[in-house]
């Protein structure tokens, strides 16, 4: 939940209503946000 906290500013309320399937669904999309993010300023990683 803190991925998704970090990522989108949700509060543990709204997260909280969600079931384990939709909070695993949205890990996921914070986590590929977040990389694609920290990898796009990144000036050593090669661009494809």
């Amino acid at each position: 939940m803190a991925d998704i906290a970090t990522v989108f500013h949700w509060s543990p309320e709204v997260m909280g209503a969600m079931s384990v399937d939709e909070l695993a669904d949205w890990r996921e999309r914070a986590r590929a946000r977040y990389e694609s993010d920290v990898l796009a300023r990144n000036p050593w990683v090669k661009k494809k």
